[in-house]
């Protein structure tokens, strides 16, 4: 994750758990394990302007942002 208080951050996540499941399926799993990080008028993630899942055999796109 990158940035800090307000402020938008992207999350790439690579986890064998997302093997058949739609991108939706896997954001929503990302989401559901943030969930607790972005409640709050204090929380430490505000938003999250990019989601990037993807299995742990996927290879990352030529361009494609990483920290």
């Amino acid at each position: 994750m990158r940035g800090g208080p307000s402020r938008a951050d992207g999350i790439e996540v690579t986890s064998p758990v997302f093997a058949g499941k739609s991108m939706l399926e896997s954001q929503r799993m990302v989401y559901g394990a943030i969930a607790d990080l972005m409640k709050g008028d204090r929380a430490p993630v505000h938003a999250v302007d990019s989601l990037k899942t993807r299995t742990s055999t996927e290879q990352r796109q030529p361009g494609e942002w990483h920290e």
